[in-house]
């Protein structure tokens, strides 16, 4: 491994995410690689200086020992293919990703440690807006990954006085925190369409992000990771109108619009919510985990339960202790 590959970030993807994780890696004098791993215009990729832009992913993982990953579910199996062929023991890859892939429920950590040989994985998570980030506002997230070095490395070379990056070994929880709130962001879109007030939003807060804490423990986790920069954190911001295309998603349920208009409108981001909250769910039942709110929205996603029909049925649960 040579000492340049050392210092160099690799980079791969497009959009506003690979903008943002390019600048983070330019503010301390890492050389960035890039690869797009597709088509893309040169005018997309935005501002390349000091960055050198990789023809394959061979060149990728030749120059660079950390590679973060700023792609879509749907093209992830394919890029990790990619990758498989040329990355080693002694590399690093960190997913941007918050949910789990359509028709497998995995998080992205299982796809890349399934198709490659690369074990020193992370997840860079939380309350971040690339957009945000761009426009030149404060951001927080954090790293979770097992590997104390992978988490120390992040922290070193994209903390920056824009970005306030922290770490966690639970990274179960991480993954499983950043995908559950977003069936609860739903949740508050379809609350606000409602006009339930303020002390709905309360309640959804509170008991949102504890049972996110018992999906989290279901998946292996440490259900305080819910209540950190993954869960409550992301939360937050996700909620705030007008809100990010989970709560939009929410709010076009309570309106009655069907799901493949749900799906024309927001995309990718649409099939993973649903994707994610069936899959969820699913798994609370299997393991008696209570997922009220989580569960609501996945039979609204398949057409059993109205959005007035699953407010009742939430305030309709019997009381319980906190």
């Amino acid at each position: 491994m040579s000492e340049s590959s050392e210092r160099a970030i690799g980079v791969v993807g497009q959009g506003p995410w690979m903008k943002m994780l390019v600048d983070l890696a330019r503010t301390h004098g890492r050389r960035v690689v890039l690869w797009a791993a597709g088509d893309v215009e040169a005018d997309d990729l935005g501002d390349l200086s000091g960055v050198t832009v990789a023809a394959d992913a061979e060149l990728l993982c030749e120059s660079s020992r950390t590679i973060l990953m700023a792609t879509t579910f749907p093209e992830l199996p394919s890029i990790c293919e990619r990758l498989g062929e040329h990355v080693q023991g002694h590399h690093q890859v960190v997913h941007t990703l918050q949910g789990m892939e359509p028709g497998t429920g995995r998080f992205a950590t299982e796809i890349i440690t399934e198709l490659t040989c690369v074990r020193q994985v992370g997840a860079l998570v939380g309350p971040i807006y690339p957009d945000m980030y761009l426009e030149g506002k404060p951001c927080g997230a954090i790293i979770g990954s097992e590997f104390p070095q992978v988490i120390d490395h992040l922290q070193g070379w994209l903390t920056s006085p824009r970005l306030r990056l922290y770490g966690s070994r639970d990274l179960a929880g991480v993954e499983t925190a950043a995908a559950a709130v977003r069936p609860i962001a739903a949740a508050f879109g379809l609350a606000s369409v409602l006009e339930l007030g303020p002390s709905a939003r309360g309640m959804l807060m509170a008991r949102g992000v504890a049972e996110v804490a018992r999906l989290v423990e279901a998946f292996g986790g440490n259900a305080r990771t819910a209540f950190g920069m993954a869960g409550l954190g992301s939360l937050a911001t996700q909620v705030e109108p007008p809100g990010a295309s989970a709560y939009q998603i929410g709010e076009m349920l309570a309106r009655g619009e069907s799901l493949e208009a749900i799906v024309e409108a927001h995309g990718a981001r649409a099939r993973d919510l649903i994707e994610t909250s069936r899959q969820l769910s699913a798994r609370a039942e299997e393991d008696g985990v209570a997922s009220h709110i989580v569960g609501a929205l996945a039979r609204m996603f398949s057409g059993e339960l109205s959005a007035p029909a699953a407010m009742r049925e939430l305030f309709a649960l019997r009381q319980m202790m906190e």
